[in-house]
């Protein structure tokens, strides 16, 4: 009955549409003047994009209703059918590809990977290759390379293929995976590959980077993991809904029964006693989940965040080893005991992990070293951490200052050699204006002495006094260390600080933005948990 009154009103609207058009046709085509060949075919590429980018469903083109509505626009645009349509999306696909590989080709900086490895319904393994790096314009990007799914294909083979067809062989910088992807000798084959095919500008040294989002998801898994029981305890006492694999809505659920328990209105009437939990199993119950909570508040702030950078990702680590230890004294002895795994856990990821932080973290001018001595300093840090971290950047500002004077002298050796300069000199009325003379051939004015060699010798003496004597020259990454750090802002944008400071920071700057860029995790959100 509906169907019919829908199918009967939709007549009706045709009907209608129809006879204004009739009756307003005239007027209609008056109103507008036939489009050059340049404005229909600017409207047609519009639309293609509409299509690729918005996830218009292409069989729209062929809607009667949405080409009356074109039509109605202006009724000299044609947008073709199904197969032209199709035919365009190829083509700017393949504009689009063009414009990416030129793009990550030519850009003075390093592309950061991260691999996902992803499940859809026919438990097929789908590889997302993402690449993240700062452009030229310093802001922070990320873009899918690859998404495919593996049918016999190695996840390495694949990664390789890839990198290989965007042509970025060379400018891979790091690679951040999940702990579970791959084996140690899967990732060491990649690494060797990529550094065999490179003359990478910093030797390969933070190739491999720890996911966080899988790191904290462990941890929230082991620590339930030693609570299981209680957990399947709970599940009969409360409406749990669908089981899910998700630690963050496990723990909402423990926290509703420990908050319904402590309230007395946790309805037990017809549970059986054995699924009921002692005073000692609610006492584990809200330790574990207290410790899991600061998890997820930890998660909150890093995956949640926009842009995370090493900073906040360094900062609220910290915070959580030092929260989980303050539970050390209002906790019972059997959550102690998880406790000690999770922090035995957390310091094996610190280890991994904080050199690659806190490198990144020094290019934040709010932190610097000053930060990371604080760090250092503090109980269960080890202060030579400070030392490996100062040692480490000033190793890689050495390795990015070399490269960039190999490229200077690469771009001065691509000029002519014999470039003409105009030479002035106002007291000899001789030098005209036009008159110019080769580099290097302009001889010093006046008499030779004749005996050169006393004059040599002094100089000589000169030279090896000055040398004995002079500092060093300073450079920019020591100026950028000795300066005060900023004072800190919850809002500071520290891409556009170094987009402000390139001129002062031409080379550090540039080992600033592929540090970064760095993602430490390969998730965001809620696939986080």
């Amino acid at each position: 009955m509906s169907s019919q009154a829908s199918a009967d009103e939709s007549s009706d609207c045709n009907g209608s549409f129809h006879e204004e058009s009739n009756e307003n046709g005239s007027d209609a085509e008056d109103a507008f003047l036939p489009s050059s060949a340049l404005e229909l075919e600017q409207i047609q590429k519009a639309f293609t994009k509409m299509v690729c980018v918005q996830e218009v469903p292409p069989m729209m083109i062929e809607c009667p209703i949405f080409k009356r509505f074109v039509s109605s626009l202006n009724p000299f645009v044609e947008l073709g059918d199904f197969e032209s349509l199709k035919n365009d999306c190829l083509k700017y696909y393949e504009t689009e590809m063009m414009k990416i590989k030129h793009i990550l080709r030519n850009m003075d900086a390093k592309v950061n990977l991260s691999v996902e490895m992803l499940k859809n319904d026919a438990f097929d393994d789908i590889l997302c290759l993402t690449a993240h790096f700062v452009d030229d314009t310093w802001k922070w990007k990320k873009w899918v390379l690859r998404f495919q799914v593996l049918n016999w294909e190695s996840y390495s083979g694949a990664i390789v293929k890839s990198l290989e067809y965007w042509g970025i062989m060379d400018k891979v910088f790091t690679i951040t995976v999940k702990s579970d992807i791959f084996d140690a000798e899967t990732l060491e084959w990649i690494q060797d590959y990529i550094q065999k095919k490179t003359e990478a500008q910093v030797k390969g040294k933070l190739l491999h980077v720890h996911c966080c989002a899988w790191f904290l998801s462990s941890m929230a898994q082991d620590a339930f993991q030693e609570i299981s029981m209680i957990i399947d305890k709970v599940r009969d006492l409360i409406i749990w809904g669908k089981l899910e694999p998700v630690w963050s809505i496990t723990n909402s659920k423990l926290k509703e029964a420990l908050d319904l328990q402590s309230r007395g209105q946790l309805d037990t009437e017809f549970v059986d006693d054995s699924c009921l939990l002692s005073p000692e199993e609610w006492k584990r119950l809200e330790g574990v989940s207290k410790s899991v909570d600061k998890l997820h508040s930890v998660a909150e702030l890093l995956f949640h965040a926009k842009y995370p950078t090493a900073t906040t990702f360094l900062k609220n680590l910290y915070d959580l080893r030092v929260s989980l230890e303050l539970d050390f004294p209002n906790s019972c002895s059997y959550v102690n005991t998880i406790l000690e795994k999770l922090l035995q856990k957390f310091d094996r990821y610190w280890e991994d992990t904080f050199l690659v932080m806190a490198m990144a973290a020094v290019m934040d001018p709010r932190c610097k070293m000053v930060y990371i001595e604080y760090l250092c300093s503090k109980g269960g840090n080890d202060k030579s951490q400070h030392s490996a971290v100062l040692e480490t950047v000033r190793s890689f500002y050495d390795d990015y200052l070399t490269s960039s004077l190999q490229k200077e002298i690469s771009e001065c050796d691509s000029c002519p050699s014999d470039y003409e300069i105009e030479c002035f000199n106002s007291e000899n009325e001789d030098d005209l204006p036009s008159k110019r003379r080769k580099v290097g051939v302009v001889k010093p004015e006046g008499k030779v002495s004749s005996n050169p060699t006393n004059i040599r010798s002094h100089l000589e003496d000169y030279q090896q006094f000055v040398q004995a004597n002079s500092q060093p020259p300073r450079s920019e990454l020591d100026w950028y260390l000795e300066e005060p750090v900023l004072p800190w802002d919850q809002d500071f944008n520290v891409f556009e600080w170094w987009k402000t400071e390139r001129p002062k920071y031409p080379t550090l700057s540039k080992m600033a933005r592929d540090l970064l860029a760095i993602p430490f995790s390969v998730l965001t959100s809620y696939d986080a948990y």
